[in-house]
């Protein structure tokens, strides 16, 4: 699942470096890593 901000289209969550990060889409295999999350229960 990716996370995509409601008032900023076509930026998605992404980790990097430990931190969260709002990025634009990119066409990488890194990106499609970083911004793919799962829900999981607690």
């Amino acid at each position: 699942m990716k996370l995509e901000s409601y008032n900023h289209r076509g930026r998605f969550i992404r980790h990097r470096n430990f931190q969260l990060w709002l990025d634009s889409y990119q066409n990488s295999n890194l990106y499609q890593a970083d911004t793919t999350f799962r829900m999981v229960k607690k």
